[in-house]
């Protein structure tokens, strides 16, 4: 289905990080941390390729933020390297090390320092030593391949204790051209208030300029993962990266054209899909809060985060209760203008939706079908205030 120009179909793939082409994925045990299977990891280019970052928002970020800013800063780049286990945060020299490991890429794997985006993630206060990184890099060049394998090893490596390897790929089109978007992610914890996800690092094959992909990138993390909210708390070492082979054969994207709207539709569809696998554990799913028709779109954002980090909300569907009471105290102490007779609340779940309020009118609530609703693996609070054009959606998580 096509509307004003941008191909709205996006399907999911095999192939998870290395879906899109011109990208290899690897990883390896060195022993930065002995109960992981893997503990450190590379996403390679062919080449040297268009990359774009957006980071934590916390006042004090760690040294792998620090130095990717650094080497990316002409927007380019040819490697991630990143580490789990334990986290180059508030580390002595963690900058220094940051850059010395990253020369290590060059003596191993064949990337000047400068083009790589380094990331690390795990236990905060133990220290890092090189020697982990010297062996790692010295297998990591026979580890190394193209499928859907050596992508699960990277996504082992990022995982936190008790998360389960997570990646996704999807495809679309420009024109006639097939696209690919492949990801790898973790951020199952510490995911509010901005830059969600704790790591987040994705591959493209789209030809697109350094500059379009960095704005793509900020606009649609902002649309999606900063409107996640888990559990209140932000990393230090949040980060989402794309690298962008153009290895798909579509023209360049320059401008901000429909090929442009048409990759960064695609792009806002793959993070929100991100966004829901992060909230689905073994204890927790999805609870999205869909805040539509409102006056602006800084509003609708504050609204719909709220509603999804609000305890009381997620408590009461968690027990099969209406959150009407909950949602619409924090509607009025947000929204400057509420008209209560054009204001609609529902709960819903596939096709099923259970209306809560219509047009101002309080509808007597259903406990049974709530429970039906409430025992989907998704639901959804769909509040609808009729007073403006803008709307947001953020995603939380009710205890299964």
């Amino acid at each position: 289905m096509r509307k004003n120009g941008v191909n709205r179909e996006i399907q999911p793939i095999e192939g998870g990080i290395c879906a899109p082409a011109g990208f290899q994925a690897g990883a390896v045990s060195c022993g930065i941390c002995p109960e992981k299977s893997k503990d450190l990891a590379v996403i390679l280019a062919q080449r040297r390729c268009p990359c774009a970052c957006v980071y934590s928002t916390s006042k004090c970020t760690g040294a792998p933020i620090a130095v990717t800013k650094k080497h990316v800063k002409d927007g380019y780049a040819q490697a991630i390297l990143v580490n789990g286990g334990i986290a180059n945060v508030f580390q002595k020299d963690g900058v220094r090390f940051c850059e010395d490991v990253c020369t290590l890429m060059d003596k191993y794997c064949g990337v000047s320092r400068d083009e790589v985006v380094i990331a690390s993630t795990g236990k905060i206060g133990e220290s890092l030593k090189k020697e982990p990184f010297e062996k790692g890099l010295q297998e990591m060049k026979k580890a190394l391949g193209e499928g859907e394998v050596y992508g699960f090893g990277v996504a082992e490596a990022i995982a936190s204790e008790n998360e389960s390897p997570k990646q996704v790929a999807f495809s679309f089109e420009i024109g006639d051209f097939v696209c690919k978007i492949g990801a790898v992610f973790k951020g199952s914890m510490q995911a509010c208030p901005n830059m969600a996800t704790t790591l987040a690092f994705l591959t493209t094959d789209v030809c697109i300029a350094p500059a379009m992909l960095q704005k793509a990138l900020e606009t649609e993390v902002r649309e999606t993962l900063n409107m996640l909210d888990i559990d209140g708390v932000a990393s230090p070492n949040d980060t989402v990266c794309i690298l962008a082979s153009g290895s798909a054969g579509n023209c360049r994207i320059n401008a901000l054209d429909s090929d442009y709207e048409k990759f960064s539709h695609a792009l806002r569809l793959v993070l929100f899909s991100i966004c829901k696998e992060i909230a689905k554990t073994e204890t927790s799913k999805p609870f999205l809060c869909n805040v539509q028709k409102v006056k602006s779109k800084q509003i609708a954002r504050k609204i719909a985060k709220k509603l999804a980090g609000n305890t009381g909300i997620r408590k009461r569907i968690k027990t099969n209760q209406s959150p009407l009471d909950s949602a619409l105290c924090i509607v009025t102490e947000l929204c400057e203008e509420v008209e209560i007779n054009e204001l609609c609340v529902s709960l819903r779940a596939g096709k099923n939706e259970l209306v809560l309020m219509e047009d101002g009118k309080v509808f007597p609530f259903s406990k049974e079908y709530a429970t039906r609703i409430c025992a989907a693996e998704e639901i959804e609070l769909c509040i609808v205030l009729n007073t403006g054009n803008f709307n947001a959606v953020a995603i939380g998580c009710v205890s299964r």
